[in-house]
């Protein structure tokens, strides 16, 4: 599909070739997909970013079809050049969630290439709860009342449709749809019986709570097991060695707390090589940190033979270095800027039996 863009008084165009194109109805484009030499792709893309109208030439159209980009100021650009040619797509984002107090309408965007993919991404981007079961009805609903209105999509290659949603904050008008559907028998709560009267007492959130929260705690417990129960289960002598190696080199050791944190850690790595440790400022995230994977490696048998990378903010890699040799036994830990500094570290790696650490500070 042809696609030019010119300056007012038509002395400079642009022109490239588009493979999917998504615009409303008010001709505002809101995915643009187009490709052509590197240069002329960089100054159609920089031209919808500064508000410019676009000639295209759609398929089965004798005429060209006049879309703009006025007024819409969140695109996303990705752009991929290669040596002769360039490609690059043109996405309007969502709108985001604001915090100043006004209750304004939201706009939000959904691509899919069917029914189910789509009420999954509006299971994702909504916040009522919402049932696969309800599916047929929910997505009916929300065209038939208007809240989900579908966008003309035109595409060479992708089986792609496209749709666009404006609520508020609240989703009130979301919810009444399910509501209603609730009421007139068309979708049911999957396990619920009609006619039930557990709730019928429930006049506020206290009472909700001293109805089912005995329940409702049973639930998060059975759902949300710890990876470690700090008062049924003790820290493994990992973990103990590596905290009176604290006390020896410091004069203090881990505080409780920390320590199941440091144990905790360390037994998500064991089963899914990944943890996350999140804590406040102050809360001694380094050393649990430092402590947990001196455990999980000495556990696994793996001492000495791996290097460990520490990726974070520059003005605290010096602070990663100390705080390493304050917490890890027998190990080599220096900061990283360059390939020179990387080479270094390789070499102390590759004639010891220490554990190594790099600390690579980001700009």
């Amino acid at each position: 599909m042809p696609i030019t863009i010119k300056d007012d008084k038509n002395v400079i165009s642009v022109t490239n070739y588009a493979d999917t194109v998504v615009f409303d109805g008010n001709k505002n484009i809101i995915v643009l997909r187009f490709g052509g030499y590197p240069e002329t792709v960089q100054s159609m893309s920089d031209a919808i970013f500064s508000d410019c109208s676009v000639s295209i030439r759609l398929p089965g159209e004798k005429t060209d079809t006049v879309l703009s980009s006025k007024g819409v100021r969140n695109y996303e650009r990705r752009t991929v050049s290669y040596e002769t040619c360039a490609e690059c797509v043109m996405k309007v984002k969502d709108d985001e969630l604001t915090d100043d107090g006004k209750e304004k309408p939201r706009n939000m965007y959904f691509f899919c290439k069917n029914e189910e993919e789509l009420f999954s991404e509006l299971d994702r981007k909504l916040s009522v709860p919402l049932f696969p079961c309800w599916s047929e009805y929910f997505i009916r609903e929300l065209i038939d009342r208007k809240l989900l209105k579908r966008l003309s999509v035109y595409s060479v290659s992708l089986p792609l449709c496209a749709y666009t949603m404006s609520i508020k904050e609240d989703e009130r008008k979301i919810s009444k749809v399910l509501t209603d559907g609730l009421k007139s028998g068309e979708i049911e709560i999957p396990g619920g019986v009609r006619g039930d009267s557990a709730f019928s007492g429930i006049r506020s959130f206290t009472n909700y709570l001293e109805a089912f929260g005995t329940a409702i705690a049973k639930r998060i417990q059975n759902t949300f097991v710890p990876v470690f129960k700090p008062s049924k289960e003790e820290i493994r002598e990992e973990l103990r060695e590596a905290n009176e190696y604290i006390r020896s080199k410091n004069g203090y050791s881990l505080y409780d707390a920390q320590l199941a944190g440091a144990e905790a850690l360390k037994r998500r790595l064991q089963h899914e090589k990944l943890g996350i440790l999140a804590a406040s400022c102050g809360a001694g995230k380094t050393k649990i940190g430092a402590a947990a994977l001196y455990a999980y490696q000495k556990s696994a048998g793996k001492k000495g033979d791996k290097v460990n990378v520490i990726t974070c903010p520059s003005h605290v890699a010096k602070k990663w270095v100390r705080e390493l040799y304050e917490t890890v036994p027998d190990c080599v830990a220096q900061t990283v800027s360059s390939i020179s500094d990387v080479d270094r570290m390789y070499g102390i790696y590759k004639h010891t039996d220490k554990i190594v650490y790099r600390a690579c500070g980001l700009l």
